[in-house]
């Protein structure tokens, strides 16, 4: 019986570090997706934006760095601005009041964990007065096109010709929203173009991508 209980004991606790296993390859798999679209992001901000679940912030950076994805440390210069595209645009939604539809749009990229161990990443494109999702896309990858293809949805739902910079588009400063092929578009339709500096200052939307990755469910107003 003893005998019994031992190897019950063994296989319980292989199947544990089996799991544990696999889990640690998810994170850093997700971890190489993340830094092959922004190759300068560190450990912990990639936890604060994409909050992967079932992993605290310290285990997750530890798992990175055992893993060598620890930034080096950049030496400071006496420069303090750089002219890049994403220093043109400012946060335009900060402090201003919004009392109807197509006056501010929030977008953001989340992921989804599939049963097979790979992510779905999911764009979305929020009208945030209405709170209702005007255009997303799903892909297994996060190159601009997607965002592309959920920002064509949203002009098509909205079907309105030129906005004449009464609306503003609102996002985080990744690589697909500061894209030619995205701010063109924006333009175009003349939409302004608003960007945050502090992950916090995206909360619309981020609320949304909490309800995906926590719920899978999410509810789409009608108007």
């Amino acid at each position: 019986m003893l005998c019994n209980l031992n190897k019950q004991a063994h296989f319980q606790n292989l199947k544990r570090q089996i799991l544990e296993a696999s889990k640690a390859i998810l994170y850093v798999n997700f971890i190489e997706e993340v830094r092959q679209t922004h190759p300068g992001m560190g450990l912990r901000t990639i936890y604060e934006r994409f909050h992967p679940e079932n992993i605290g912030r310290d285990a997750f950076i530890h798992l990175g760095v055992d893993h060598g994805y620890a930034l080096n440390e950049v030496i400071k210069s006496t420069r303090t601005t750089f002219s890049t595209k994403s220093n043109r645009y400012k946060n335009l939604a900060s402090g201003r009041r919004f009392t109807d539809v197509n006056q501010i749009w929030s977008s953001d990229l989340t992921y989804f964990g599939l049963p097979n161990g790979t992510f779905l990443y999911i764009v979305f494109i929020m009208d945030v007065y209405s709170r209702r999702i005007i255009g997303y896309s799903a892909a297994d990858n996060m190159r601009a096109e997607n965002n592309i293809q959920a920002l064509q949805m949203a002009l098509a739902t909205r079907g309105t010709a030129n906005y004449q910079e009464q609306l503003v588009h609102h996002s985080d400063r990744g690589s697909q929203y500061i894209s030619d092929n995205y701010t063109e578009i924006l333009e175009k339709y003349g939409i302004l173009i608003s960007m945050c500096t502090e992950i916090y200052e995206n909360s619309h939307i981020e609320r949304v991508n909490g309800i995906i990755k926590n719920d899978n469910y999410f509810y789409l107003p009608t108007y």
